[in-house]
């Protein structure tokens, strides 16, 4: 009858989006290993697209500096750390009696 619409079954969507789920993560689980074998697409879009990131001029110099980082890793550490400790006053005396004995 051509005035029905026809409604798809709500398991078989479910299927359906479950399958292309395992298949993208599949993907991209093969996508990483590839890309710490070989060092060229750091993402699944990337290797799709053969886009890669390379330096405009390949012989600059290239001087980073790590202070930044640094920074935001001793902070991160701090914010996990810090609330440990607040909960455990046994912990900052087992912390300084070990740091002490060393």
């Amino acid at each position: 009858m051509r005035g029905e619409t026809q409604h798809m079954d709500p398991c078989a969507t479910r299927r359906s989006i479950g399958v292309v789920e395992n298949a993208y993560s599949a993907a991209s689980l093969l996508n990483l290993m590839m890309f710490l074998r070989h060092g060229r697409y750091r993402s699944l879009l990337e290797r799709l697209l053969r886009a890669r990131l390379v330096y405009k001029e390949a012989n600059m110099s290239r001087v980073i500096s790590f202070e930044y980082l640094n920074r935001q890793l001793v902070w991160q550490e701090l914010s996990v750390r810090v609330p440990q400790v607040s909960h455990s006053p046994n912990y900052v005396c087992q912390a300084v009696q070990s740091t002490l004995l060393m």
